[in-house]
């Protein structure tokens, strides 16, 4: 019933608003605490499973024969020099074929049904605070920006004018407009920490009866992570630390009965499921590529991400390369690719997410 309930919720978010996305077109105005939010939201944009990703949206994947659904709800909120985030992500597999399904990654909840908790903080470093003089030269940009889309310019100040803005209706006068809030080389420094618990049901034969069991586990995961990003190249890099308890299907066997023929024959896991401890070390490197001196590759970005459990001595790589992207960067997709030392193989998924308010808890 809960993965009903959340694939249904995540096909509504994922559905195309085109009302939505023409009323935040034409709301010109300004507020001078605005920058943060606009290059956090682009910074975050990475697969829910990564160490940051802060704000609310829904996600859809799928690798090999599997698929998964996540839904997250996030508050943020951004002060003078900082922003910060607290968000609940439920995740739930909704279609399962063949074994379990095991990500470059090395998270070993996949296959479970998911909640998370997690906390990220942004402190930025090199922001520059506008003078009265710059405010009132944002001011007219705005007001540029909504004469090119209405035809009428305001003669007050309104609120809502930020960068999407500004680079959805009047691209050329985006380098201007950042210019009056950012120094020439501006960092942010990155970090945070998450918890999750899980549920998984395991279905297997007894290996000496054969007889078809169940069994219920209860998976879960914590992690830390700090990163730094560094918003003129569209660069972002972090180092986590996840420690998890996760099961996995036993060894998929056929096994038939002693005894005399005709047999009845059993196929599948033989055993419990099998428990693991896992010391998780990532390091992610997240690239964008700036509309202006890359137009054609605007839409275009990567999560790489290379992970090592200490436990298993197991390694991974997982590359999301994002080939689609709306014009106010709320619907994003594309493709990950995967590689696991335990396996030895290359795999292949597909993934879209959205990004939406719910409730005004952005603010």
């Amino acid at each position: 019933m809960i993965r009903l309930a959340l694939v249904a919720s995540i096909l509504v978010v994922l559905m195309p608003n085109v009302a939505t996305a023409q009323e935040q077109r034409v709301d010109a105005g300004f507020t001078p605490n605005f920058h943060f939010d606009g290059f956090a939201e682009e910074i975050t944009r990475a697969p829910f499973d990564r160490p940051f990703s802060a704000f609310s949206g829904a996600e859809l994947r799928t690798v090999q024969d599997s698929s998964s659904a996540s839904l997250r709800l996030a508050s943020t909120t951004s002060f003078e020099d900082r922003f910060d985030s607290w968000s609940l992500t439920l995740a739930t597999p909704i279609n399962k074929a063949g074994p379990d399904t095991r990500l470059a990654t090395l998270d070993g909840l996949t296959n479970a049904t998911t909640l998370e908790v997690r906390f990220n903080r942004m402190q930025v470093f090199g922001r520059h605070v506008p003078t009265e003089a710059e405010l009132r030269r944002a001011d007219e940009l705005c007001a540029e920006a909504r004469l090119r889309v209405t035809g009428t310019a305001p003669t007050t100040s309104e609120p809502g004018c930020d960068p999407a803005f500004i680079e959805a209706n009047a691209r050329d006068l985006l380098p201007a407009f950042e210019a009056l809030f950012w120094g020439e080389n501006p960092r942010l420094l990155t970090w945070g920490a998450s918890a999750r618990g899980g549920y998984q049901e395991f279905n297997y034969f007894d290996g000496t009866t054969l007889e078809r069991r169940e069994a219920e586990e209860n998976p879960w995961s914590a992690s830390v992570f700090v990163g730094m990003a560094w918003p003129n190249d569209r660069r972002m890099v972090t180092l986590s630390y996840t420690q998890q308890n996760s099961f996995r299907d036993a060894t998929v066997s056929v096994l038939c009965p002693g005894g005399v023929p005709p047999l009845t024959c059993v196929d599948g896991p033989i055993g419990p499921p099998n428990e693991k401890d896992e010391q998780i070390v990532a390091f992610e490197w997240r690239q964008g590529f700036d509309a202006e001196r890359q137009p054609r590759l605007s839409n275009i970005g990567f999560a790489l991400t290379a992970s090592y459990d200490i436990e298993s001595e197991e390694y991974g790589v997982d590359l999301p390369v994002y080939l689609v992207q709306s014009d106010a960067r709320e619907l994003t997709g594309g493709v990950r690719f995967g590689w696991r030392s335990d396996d030895n193989e290359i795999t292949v998924g597909v993934f879209v997410s959205r990004a939406f308010s719910f409730m005004n808890l952005t603010r």
